[in-house]
């Protein structure tokens, strides 16, 4: 729900403006409707994942080409299970964005290809 509850929002609030112009009642309803899913879909995440226990096990030092075990354990303590997690590490790749590794062959490449441009001045 990271970008959904933003635009709902956005559309929420619209509708309210369009409702307190032409003075439509159902157009008052829609938009509370839209804000209390954003509210409801907060508290629900929030208590979802509350009490949650995260671990990863990963060697101090991983060499370029071997291959390394990384683990992630999660444990819930609590009697109630929890419903449709979804769960996702991105030590490894950068959050999200490039790798660090393919971050600095990029990097290298660019440069590479930035010095061959490059009229060589005698």
């Amino acid at each position: 729900m990271r970008y959904r509850s933003p635009v709902l929002l956005l559309v929420a609030v619209s509708l309210l403006f369009a409702a307190t112009t032409i003075r439509s009642g159902w157009l008052y309803l829609v938009s509370s409707v839209f804000i209390s899913l954003v509210v409801l879909a907060f508290f629900a995440g929030r208590r979802f994942v509350r009490g949650l226990e995260l671990s990863r096990e990963c060697p101090a030092e991983a060499v370029e080409g071997e291959p390394f075990i990384a683990r992630l354990k999660v444990g819930n303590p609590g009697r109630t299970g929890r419903y449709f997690l979804e769960l996702e590490d991105t030590t490894f790749l950068g959050r999200g964005r490039l790798g660090l590794l393919k971050r600095v062959r990029e990097r290298r490449r660019k440069l590479k290809e930035l010095l061959h441009d490059r009229p060589v001045s005698t």
